[in-house]
């Protein structure tokens, strides 16, 4: 047996009536994570009241299946335009708005607790109208128009945004000859939040409600009253998409918050619309990031502590592997003991669970070490002495979803003049890819 860790040593000194080396206390982790989800666009009826009712997510009356209203899209794609024509004149107007998620932008941390990630929506768009206004006898007495625009503008969740634009207007005299005439800026608000478009009356319930899905993405149409307002639902996310908007930018410094001692330090998962039934659309993501640093035991009194372990990335498809490999290996244990069973009756042969398939791709480890000189503060086990630094960000590696942990931790707190081998950390994972 070779002698790789004080365990092996303690088991061979013991044999040989020897004493055995002294155990140094197991140290600890402290960590700190920041977590973000995935601000996204989409259809669901309590994240944005388009329309009065809300969209039509009922296949059994020509409307959509639920799940649509979660898949997760990078852009909102809107055009409200209406016009009327009537005694008292004619005019149009046309309000065409792309909204969409800002990922680098979060609110100032003013009350003490991690800034809001993702807080704002990103607006750009235009909007044009014109009428003409008529006396009673038909005569036009006004013209005018309006226009302008929405450039990369913030909103914060649900607020309209104003945007800048020009009027111009002619007054006519009752002749029909030129009066006055003018100019200004003007300022119109438009944003995520549409819940009164139809003025909220029964009298005001639209003609048309329909809801279809699109090669493009979801689409819903209101119409009535001279009005339609269309919402279309583009570029869907993808894992790769929702991976970028929440792994930058880097945390600030504001949204670091405290988790305790933990092996994971950093996850990435993905919401699916409906796995079961290989609908593999992204209607969410989030992604743990973390950082931690040692903790080295009260009780150690001397001056040095060195650890040494790995991140290791995890990914799901291969932890759902192991575990299905586990399952299968200790099936042939169980079956090669029933086959050789001297019992009379044979026990029953136990049920062999479904094979692991091929192997995914091997986790991959990272090497660390760190090396605490000390003293620790005699009086006060939270004082920084007791601490290393912390760690570097930790995020997952790439678009996969998985988590990073640590493993393979190993430590030793003093050195010998026969020698010294390292302690194996029991609250962590050993995990050797050569003997997977």
């Amino acid at each position: 047996m070779a002698i790789e860790t004080l365990k092996d040593w303690n088991d061979r000194l013991s044999q040989c009536g020897c004493c055995a080396m002294p155990e140094c206390p197991a140290p600890s982790t402290q960590s700190q994570y920041v977590y973000r989800t995935l601000c996204a666009m989409t259809a669901s009826p309590s994240e944005y009241h388009i329309g009065n009712p809300s969209p039509n997510f009922d296949p059994t009356n020509g409307g959509v299946p639920l799940k649509e209203a979660y898949v997760a899209y990078q852009k909102m794609h809107v055009t409200d335009s209406s016009s009327y024509n009537n005694d008292s004149g004619s005019g149009s107007s046309s309000y065409e708005v792309t909204l969409s998620k800002n990922p680098e932008t979060s609110e100032d941390n003013k009350v003490g607790v991690p800034a809001y990630y993702c807080s704002k929506t990103r607006i750009d768009g235009s909007w044009t109208s014109q009428y003409e206004n008529k006396n009673g006898d038909g005569h036009v007495t006004q013209t005018g128009s309006d226009s302008g625009s929405w450039n990369n503008a913030l909103a914060t969740p649900f607020g309209a945004t104003p945007g800048n634009g020009t009027y111009t207007y002619q007054t006519f005299d009752e002749d029909g000859n030129p009066a006055d005439s003018g100019s200004g800026e003007s300022h119109w608000s438009y944003g995520p939040a549409w819940w009164g478009i139809w003025g909220g009356s029964w009298w005001n319930v639209p003609e048309s409600i329909t809801t279809t899905v699109e090669s493009t993405g979801l689409k819903h149409e209101v119409s009535g009253f001279g009005r339609t307002l269309v919402v279309l639902f583009q570029d869907a996310h993808t894992k790769e998409t929702a991976f970028a908007a929440i792994t930058t930018p880097d945390p600030a410094d504001n949204e670091w918050s405290n988790g305790g001692s933990s092996a994971t330090i950093a996850s990435f998962v993905v919401g699916r619309a409906d796995e079961a039934n290989d609908d593999m659309r992204v209607t969410g993501a989030a992604h743990m990031i973390g950082r931690y640093r040692w903790r080295i035991p009260f009780s150690h009194k001397g001056g040095k502590f060195k650890l040494w372990w790995d991140e290791g990335f995890f990914t799901k498809e291969w932890e759902v592997w192991k575990v299905k490999d586990d399952a299968h290996k200790a099936w042939e244990t169980a079956h090669a003991a029933w086959e050789q069973s001297q019992e009379v009756p044979k026990p029953p042969e136990p049920e062999e669970p479904d094979a692991p398939g091929e192997e995914p791709t091997k986790p991959t480890l990272t090497a660390k070490s760190v090396e605490w000189t000390g003293p620790g503060n005699a009086t006060d086990y939270n004082h920084a002495s007791w601490f290393t630094a912390y760690s570097n960000t930790v995020k997952v590696p790439s678009a996969t979803e998985g988590h990073t942990e640590i493993c393979n931790v190993r430590f030793i707190c003093y050195e010998s003049k026969f020698g010294s081998k390292p302690q194996v950390h029991e609250d962590f994972r050993i995990y050797n890819p050569d003997e997977a």
